[in-house]
C-alpha cells in the first residue's frame, strides 16, 4: 500500500533569551510527540475486506455465442506470475483430499486496462458480490428443484473466477472486489433442501498451481472443468474417470476476452493460451445443436479449432454457445439423462458428462426459449445441473434470462 505523506512547515527561529529557548524546546517536544502518535495511526494497513466496493468490470458472458476465447501456458522469459502452469495435473480420478496450497508470486507491476486487472501476461476479472442477485439465483434454482421433486435431482455449481483462485497472493488486498469463497458459501446456502450443491472454491484452490484458468481469457480451462466434474461425481455418488483415460486435442494461439478488453497487451500476445480439450471416452457419442429440439444440425463434442481465429478457440467445447444441444451415447442403454443449464463456463464441463448418461441435453438459458421444468419432465431427465460462474450470478441480465426459462 502506498502510504500517505505528511510534510511539516519549517519556521525560521528568532534569536531570544535562554528562557525563550527553553520554551521552544518544550514546545518542540510536544509537537514531536503528537507527530509520533499520528504517524503510528496512519501507517496501519488498510483493511483487506472491501466487499462493498463497486464492480470495476461488467458481468461476463453478455456476449453472443462463440465470442469466447482461450489461454496458454506460461512461456519462458515472460515477466508474469509464477507458481502456476508448472505442475502435472492430478490423474487419479479420485475426489479431492487434503493438499498444501501453492503460493503464487509475481515480479510484474499490476495495472488496470479496460476493466481488466493485468499482471504480466495474465488478466483477471474484478468481482463484487451482489446479495439480491445471489438470492435471486437461489430462488430460481430452488423453484426448479421443487417443481421437479420426484422427477429429477437438481444440482447447483457456482464456479469461482480466476481472480479468486490464481491471483498472486500478495495482490489480494489490492484488487477491488469481494471474497469469492464467502460469496460461494452465501450463494449455495440460499438453495432449498431439494437442491444438491457442489462447492468448488476449495478444490480449485487446491489445484491453483496448475493450468486451470486461461491467462488471456475469463474462462476456466478443460483441466479446471475436469476438477469440477470430479466434485460433481462425488455429489452424485459415481466414480469419475481418470484424466489419463481421455483422448486429448490441443489448439494453441488462443487470445481471449482479457486480451481484447485489456487493450491487447504485448505480454499476452507474445504468450497466448493453449486450449486443451478432453474427448469423451465413448467414441460413438454424437452431438446435435440448434435453436430447439426440432431444429438440429450435426455437430462435434470437441470441434477442431486449430484454424480458428485467436479469439474463437474456446469454441472447441461443444461448438460454443448454442441455445440447445443434445448428445447421445449409444454405449449406454439405461435411459439415464441430464439437462445442463449453463452459460459459457458449462461448455468445457459438458464433455465429461457424456460417459455417465445415455443422453446429455444442454440448454444455454441466454438464448433458449422454453421451460427447463417442462423440458425435464417431458424427457424424464435423471438430473438437472446448473453451471454458472460467479460473475454471471451477479449479472442482472443473466439472472433475468435464467428466470425466463425456469
Amino acid at each position: 500500500m502506498s502510504g500517505r505523506r505528511y510534510s511539516g512547515r519549517h519556521y525560521r527561529r528568532r534569536r531570544s533569551p535562554v528562557p525563550g529557548i527553553l520554551l521552544l524546546i518544550v514546545a518542540a517536544a510536544l509537537v514531536l510527540g503528537a507527530l509520533a502518535i499520528f504517524t503510528d495511526v496512519f501507517k496501519k494497513d488498510r483493511p483487506a475486506d472491501r466487499a462493498d466496493d463497486p464492480a470495476v468490470t461488467q458481468p461476463d458472458d453478455t456476449q453472443k455465442p462463440d465470442d469466447a476465447q482461450q489461454p496458454s501456458g506460461g512461456a519462458d522469459g515472460q515477466d508474469g506470475q509464477t507458481g502456476g502452469d508448472t505442475q502435472q495435473p492430478d490423474n487419479s480420478g479420485s475426489q479431492t483430499g487434503s493438499k498444501t496450497l501453492d503460493t503464487i508470486t509475481t515480479d510484474a507491476t499490476p495495472y488496470q486496462s479496460g476493466g481488466v486487472y493485468i499482471v504480466g501476461d495474465t488478466g483477471f476479472e474484478m468481482y463484487n458480490y451482489v446479495d439480491s442477485l445471489a438470492k435471486n439465483y437461489g430462488e430460481i434454482v430452488t423453484s426448479v428443484a421443487d417443481q421437479l421433486s420426484g422427477v429429477s435431482t437438481v444440482y447447483a455449481l457456482a464456479v469461482p473466477l480466476s481472480s479468486g483462485i490464481t491471483l498472486p497472493d500478495a495482490l489480494y488486498s489490492d484488487i477491488p472486489g469481494s471474497d469469492q469463497a464467502q460469496a460461494e458459501k452465501d450463494i449455495l446456502a440460499a438453495m432449498g433442501k431439494n437442491v444438491k450443491t457442489v462447492p468448488l472454491h476449495d478444490v480449485m484452490m487446491s489445484h491453483r498451481g496448475e493450468y486451470i484458468y486461461f491467462r488471456t481469457d475469463h474462462h476456466w480451462t478443460g483441466l479446471g472443468a475436469y476438477y469440477a466434474y470430479r466434485e460433481f461425481c462425488g455429489a452424485k455418488g459415481v466414480t469419475p474417470h481418470a484424466l489419463s483415460e481421455y483422448e486429448v486435442s490441443q489448439y494453441d494461439g488462443f487470445l481471449g476476452s482479457f486480451y481484447n478488453d485489456g487493450g491487447k497487451p504485448d505480454a499476452m500476445k507474445n504468450n497466448p493460451d493453449v486450449v486443451t480439450a478432453y474427448h469423451p471416452i465413448s467414441t460413438e457419442a454424437r452431438m446435435q445443436y440448434g435453436k430447439s429440439d426440432s431444429d438440429l444440425t450435426a455437430g462435434k463434442i470437441i470441434y477442431d479449432e486449430s484454424e480458428a481465429s485467436a479469439g474463437l478457440k474456446y469454441g472447441a467445447f461443444i461448438m460454443g454457445d448454442n441455445p440447445y444441444t443434445v448428445i447421445s451415447n449409444p454405449d449406454l442403454s439405461d435411459g439415464s439423462s441430464c439437462v445442463v443449464v449453463k452459460e459459457s463456463f458449462g461448455n468445457a464441463f459438458v464433455p465429461f458428462l457424456v460417459d455417465h448418461y445415455q443422453t446429455v441435453y444442454v440448454i444455454d438459458y441466454r438464448y433458449y426459449s422454453g421451460s427447463v421444468v417442462d423440458f425435464a419432465k417431458t424427457n424424464k431427465a435423471t438430473d438437472v445441473i446448473f453451471v454458472n460462474n460467479l460473475s454471471a450470478i451477479r449479472g442482472s441480465y443473466q439472472m433475468g434470462k435464467l428466470a425466463g426459462v425456469k
